[in-house]
Protein backbone atom coordinates (compact mmCIF):
# COMPACT_ATOMS: atom_id res chain seq x y z
CA UNK A 1 0.00 0.00 0.00
CA UNK A 2 1.17 3.51 -0.67
CA UNK A 3 2.14 5.90 2.06
CA UNK A 4 -0.43 8.61 0.52
CA UNK A 5 -3.01 5.66 0.58
CA UNK A 6 -2.33 4.85 4.43
CA UNK A 7 -1.96 8.93 4.94
CA UNK A 8 -5.83 9.22 3.67
CA UNK A 9 -7.09 5.62 5.35
CA UNK A 10 -6.27 6.15 8.50
CA UNK A 11 -7.67 9.98 9.80
CA UNK A 12 -10.60 7.92 7.53
CA UNK A 13 -11.01 5.04 9.55
CA UNK A 14 -10.58 7.26 12.56
CA UNK A 15 -13.24 9.60 11.90
CA UNK A 16 -16.14 6.86 11.38
CA UNK A 17 -15.08 5.19 14.52
CA UNK A 18 -15.57 8.67 16.28
CA UNK A 19 -19.04 8.95 14.44
CA UNK A 20 -20.34 5.40 15.29
CA UNK A 21 -19.32 6.84 19.55
CA UNK A 22 -21.27 9.88 18.60
CA UNK A 23 -24.11 8.25 17.50
CA UNK A 24 -24.62 5.94 20.51
CA UNK A 25 -24.19 9.27 22.67
CA UNK A 26 -26.71 10.75 20.78
CA UNK A 27 -29.32 8.03 20.88
CA UNK A 28 -29.09 8.37 24.29
CA UNK A 29 -31.43 11.74 23.73
CA UNK A 30 -34.60 9.11 23.05
CA UNK A 31 -34.44 6.88 25.40
CA UNK A 32 -36.90 6.85 28.55
CA UNK A 33 -36.46 5.83 31.84
CA UNK A 34 -39.14 4.71 34.70
CA UNK A 35 -38.78 3.93 38.33
CA UNK A 36 -39.33 0.07 38.54
CA UNK A 37 -38.83 -0.34 42.64
CA UNK A 38 -37.26 0.60 46.19
CA UNK A 39 -35.85 -2.68 47.66
CA UNK A 40 -33.49 -3.58 50.20
CA UNK A 41 -35.08 -0.38 52.45
CA UNK A 42 -33.34 -0.35 55.79
CA UNK A 43 -33.28 1.96 58.85
CA UNK A 44 -30.81 1.11 61.52
CA UNK A 45 -30.30 -2.03 59.79
CA UNK A 46 -33.55 -2.96 60.06
CA UNK A 47 -35.65 -3.76 57.13
CA UNK A 48 -38.82 -1.89 56.61
CA UNK A 49 -39.34 -3.05 52.99
CA UNK A 50 -43.20 -2.43 52.14
CA UNK A 51 -43.92 -1.20 55.08
CA UNK A 52 -46.17 1.42 55.31
CA UNK A 53 -47.24 2.51 59.04
CA UNK A 54 -44.96 3.27 62.13
CA UNK A 55 -47.50 0.44 63.32
CA UNK A 56 -45.75 -2.27 61.21
CA UNK A 57 -42.27 -1.46 62.80
CA UNK A 58 -42.07 -3.69 66.06
CA UNK A 59 -41.38 -1.90 69.42
CA UNK A 60 -37.89 -3.90 69.64
CA UNK A 61 -37.24 -2.33 66.45
CA UNK A 62 -38.49 1.04 67.32
CA UNK A 63 -36.40 1.15 70.72
CA UNK A 64 -33.20 0.33 68.18
CA UNK A 65 -34.32 3.37 66.04
CA UNK A 66 -34.89 5.32 68.70
CA UNK A 67 -31.10 4.64 70.22
CA UNK A 68 -29.75 5.80 67.10
CA UNK A 69 -31.66 9.38 67.67
CA UNK A 70 -30.64 9.84 70.37
CA UNK A 71 -26.46 9.00 69.25
CA UNK A 72 -27.87 11.75 66.84
CA UNK A 73 -27.74 9.63 63.40
CA UNK A 74 -30.05 6.99 62.11
CA UNK A 75 -28.82 5.17 58.73
CA UNK A 76 -31.25 4.55 55.89
CA UNK A 77 -30.51 2.81 52.93
CA UNK A 78 -32.46 1.49 50.22
CA UNK A 79 -31.33 0.59 46.51
CA UNK A 80 -33.50 2.72 43.91
CA UNK A 81 -33.91 0.48 40.65
CA UNK A 82 -34.74 2.34 37.50
CA UNK A 83 -35.29 0.80 33.97
CA UNK A 84 -34.43 2.72 30.66
CA UNK A 85 -35.14 1.94 27.77
CA UNK A 86 -33.89 2.70 24.12
CA UNK A 87 -35.85 3.05 20.87
CA UNK A 88 -33.31 3.47 18.55
CA UNK A 89 -31.32 0.95 16.42
CA UNK A 90 -27.74 1.90 17.92
CA UNK A 91 -26.58 1.33 20.98
CA UNK A 92 -27.08 4.20 23.76
CA UNK A 93 -23.84 5.51 26.17
CA UNK A 94 -24.88 6.84 29.48
CA UNK A 95 -21.57 8.30 30.45
CA UNK A 96 -23.15 8.84 33.96
CA UNK A 97 -26.39 10.47 35.42
CA UNK A 98 -27.17 12.89 38.28
CA UNK A 99 -30.52 12.12 40.26
CA UNK A 100 -32.30 13.81 42.80
CA UNK A 101 -34.85 11.93 44.96
CA UNK A 102 -38.37 13.49 45.32
CA UNK A 103 -40.39 12.39 48.13
CA UNK A 104 -43.97 13.90 48.78
CA UNK A 105 -42.81 16.72 46.61
CA UNK A 106 -39.89 17.45 48.74
CA UNK A 107 -36.27 16.97 47.58
CA UNK A 108 -34.40 14.93 49.48
CA UNK A 109 -31.57 12.97 48.57
CA UNK A 110 -29.02 13.82 45.35
CA UNK A 111 -26.63 11.73 44.05
CA UNK A 112 -24.29 10.64 40.81
CA UNK A 113 -24.44 7.04 39.20
CA UNK A 114 -20.82 7.79 38.25
CA UNK A 115 -20.05 4.13 36.07
CA UNK A 116 -21.31 3.86 32.76
CA UNK A 117 -24.35 2.19 31.22
CA UNK A 118 -24.53 0.67 27.94
CA UNK A 119 -28.51 1.09 26.49
CA UNK A 120 -28.58 -1.77 24.31
CA UNK A 121 -31.12 -0.16 21.57
CA UNK A 122 -34.23 -1.63 19.79
CA UNK A 123 -36.50 -1.37 22.82
CA UNK A 124 -34.24 -3.41 25.43
CA UNK A 125 -34.69 -2.66 29.26
CA UNK A 126 -31.89 -2.06 31.08
CA UNK A 127 -32.31 -2.18 34.96
CA UNK A 128 -30.52 0.84 36.43
CA UNK A 129 -29.75 0.24 40.22
CA UNK A 130 -29.10 3.26 42.67
CA UNK A 131 -27.30 2.13 46.25
CA UNK A 132 -28.73 5.16 48.23
CA UNK A 133 -27.07 5.46 52.35
CA UNK A 134 -28.46 8.53 54.45
CA UNK A 135 -28.79 9.96 57.19
CA UNK A 136 -32.60 9.93 58.50
CA UNK A 137 -32.24 13.05 60.81
CA UNK A 138 -30.41 15.15 57.59
CA UNK A 139 -33.38 14.47 55.59
CA UNK A 140 -35.68 15.93 58.60
CA UNK A 141 -34.36 18.29 60.62
CA UNK A 142 -35.88 19.10 64.16
CA UNK A 143 -38.72 16.11 63.04
CA UNK A 144 -39.98 13.98 65.64
CA UNK A 145 -38.96 10.22 65.14
CA UNK A 146 -42.66 9.72 64.24
CA UNK A 147 -41.86 12.30 61.29
CA UNK A 148 -38.69 10.57 60.01
CA UNK A 149 -39.96 7.51 59.94
CA UNK A 150 -43.01 8.73 58.04
CA UNK A 151 -40.28 9.71 55.36
CA UNK A 152 -39.00 6.51 55.51
CA UNK A 153 -42.06 4.95 54.77
CA UNK A 154 -42.81 6.97 51.98
CA UNK A 155 -39.74 5.68 50.55
CA UNK A 156 -40.08 2.06 51.65
CA UNK A 157 -43.90 1.61 50.62
CA UNK A 158 -42.89 2.81 47.26
CA UNK A 159 -43.81 -0.39 45.07
CA UNK A 160 -47.60 -0.04 46.68
CA UNK A 161 -47.59 3.98 46.53
CA UNK A 162 -45.93 5.30 44.15
CA UNK A 163 -47.16 8.45 43.64
CA UNK A 164 -45.68 9.59 46.91
CA UNK A 165 -41.79 9.58 45.81
CA UNK A 166 -40.38 10.49 42.17
CA UNK A 167 -36.89 10.94 40.70
CA UNK A 168 -35.49 13.52 38.50
CA UNK A 169 -32.73 12.64 36.74
CA UNK A 170 -29.70 14.52 34.17
CA UNK A 171 -28.14 12.53 32.21
CA UNK A 172 -24.64 12.95 30.91
CA UNK A 173 -23.78 11.20 27.31
CA UNK A 174 -20.27 10.56 26.38
CA UNK A 175 -19.40 11.45 23.13
CA UNK A 176 -15.49 11.12 22.05
CA UNK A 177 -14.82 10.31 25.51
CA UNK A 178 -16.21 13.56 26.31
CA UNK A 179 -18.84 13.78 29.23
CA UNK A 180 -21.49 15.96 28.41
CA UNK A 181 -24.87 16.96 30.48
CA UNK A 182 -28.24 16.78 29.10
CA UNK A 183 -30.39 19.55 29.12
CA UNK A 184 -32.47 20.05 32.63
CA UNK A 185 -33.56 17.15 35.06
CA UNK A 186 -36.47 15.28 33.81
CA UNK A 187 -39.08 13.77 36.26
CA UNK A 188 -39.30 10.24 36.13
CA UNK A 189 -42.35 8.50 36.72
CA UNK A 190 -43.65 4.76 36.62
CA UNK A 191 -44.02 4.70 33.50
CA UNK A 192 -42.03 4.84 29.89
Amino acid sequence: MKPLTVLFLFPLTLMLSSCEKITEAFSALSCQFRVKSVSETRISGISIQNKTTVSEISAFDLLLIGSDLTAGKIPFAFNLNLEAKNPNDKNALLAAFDWILVVNDQELITGTLANPVTLPGGDAVTGITLPVETDLLALVPGGGLEDILNVALAVSGYNSKPGNVKVKIKPNLSVAGVSIPYGDYITVGVGF
